[in-house]
């Protein structure tokens, strides 16, 4: 598994799982800075995607990691993590304020087992936007 085809079957997950919603994908090699993916009902919420081999750390900063954050602070961001670990693979969602303390994070703060799109789209039904639209 690859970062492109997670974050492809994420995509796939969010349109058939979250009514109404409009996603797109807008990562490509000329832009920077922008987030993989913005979902968007009623507000957008965007989606930093990372997917991180066992033994890698994971690498965010820069325009990237101060367009997710000012993201978060006039709206809604995270970033998702993918991560391959000697247990299993595992995701995480964390703030792009947290991206720096992530290796601390993860051992108390685990968010689901394998790469759980299903998770993913609850997280943002029930969490970003529910309040929004209840009948997502």
């Amino acid at each position: 598994m690859n970062e492109k085809e997670l974050k492809s079957k994420l995509v796939k997950k969010i349109r058939t799982g979250l009514r109404g919603v409009v996603v797109f994908r807008h990562e490509d090699q000329w832009t920077a800075g922008i987030p993989d993916i913005s979902v968007t009902l009623r507000g957008t919420c965007w989606i930093e995607v990372k997917y991180i081999r066992e033994g890698k750390k994971l690498e965010m900063r820069g325009i990237q990691l101060l367009t997710c954050q000012n993201l978060a602070d006039n709206g809604k961001c995270f970033v998702l993590i993918y991560e391959d670990t000697y247990f299993g693979p595992k995701t995480h969602i964390i703030s792009p304020y947290d991206v720096e303390e992530f290796r601390e994070m993860v051992t108390t703060h685990p968010f689901s087992d394998g790469y759980d799109h299903d998770a993913v789209v609850n997280y943002l039904r029930s969490e970003i936007f529910s309040v929004l639209s209840p009948d997502i």
